[in-house]
């Protein structure tokens, strides 16, 4: 066997090796949950309020054509992709959250904009709870801290949310005025037995006097 071909072998091993582990990246990738949801919002919107979670909404810059090249993803872009891939914040959201991203000047970024009350234009991030606007976060935070601080924060007011019907039906089930029929019956039994001696009194005497309605209706100590 030649030189060359005692070489040829291992080359061919090298990349069938290299193939390998590309195709093992590419499967690793896939593999990796998304945390957008891929339906339509009206489902997103309906699969939060079902699961008592928030509802994140990311409108992606657009790309304009003084960029280069339309694949090309804005710097802004670029930071919010790696708050979103930062697995602090992914497994948060995963848990926590249905996330939607929709792209700036779409129909469905339109309405949604109209509902939080922000310019049709806006871009950024949005953190809803059971319909309440809960945090407008208009630019990347700098840093994927102060990003999970924004959403632990949001996800403790989504928790005062949650207990405020509970405590709310508790009030109600315990009226102040609950010591008022006690009293009124307590005195409703006081006259009965008042009467009773009355009519007692007169079955057995005739018609009582002053002084004896007096007697018998004045209360004891």
């Amino acid at each position: 066997m030649s030189m060359e071909e005692q070489q040829e072998v291992p080359s061919s091993q090298v990349e069938e090796a290299e193939s390998a582990e590309a195709g093992m990246e590419v499967d690793s990738s896939e593999t990796e949950t998304s945390i957008w949801h891929l339906g339509p919002p009206a489902q997103a919107i309906q699969t939060a309020v079902t699961q008592g979670k928030l509802f994140l909404v990311w409108i992606e810059a657009s790309r304009n054509s003084e960029q280069p090249s339309h694949d090309t993803p804005s710097e802004e872009t670029s930071s919010w992709d790696s708050l979103w891939t930062n697995q602090e914040i992914r497994s948060i959201l995963l848990q926590n959250a249905v996330s939607l991203k929709l792209g700036q000047g779409t129909t469905d970024a339109a309405m949604f904009l109209q509902l939080v009350g922000a310019p049709s234009t806006a871009e950024g991030a949005w953190i809803v709870f059971a319909g309440q606007l809960l945090d407008t976060i208009p630019s990347p935070p700098s840093n994927s801290e102060e990003m999970v601080q924004r959403i632990q924060s949001t996800l403790s007011k989504s928790e005062e949310l949650k207990r405020a019907p509970a405590l709310a039906a508790l009030t109600s089930s315990q009226p102040v005025t609950a010591p008022q029929p006690q009293v009124s019956e307590s005195m409703q039994a006081q006259l009965a037995s008042r009467r009773e001696r009355l009519e007692a009194a007169k079955r057995k005497y005739g018609k009582p006097s002053v002084s004896a309605y007096v007697n018998v209706t004045r209360p004891r100590n």
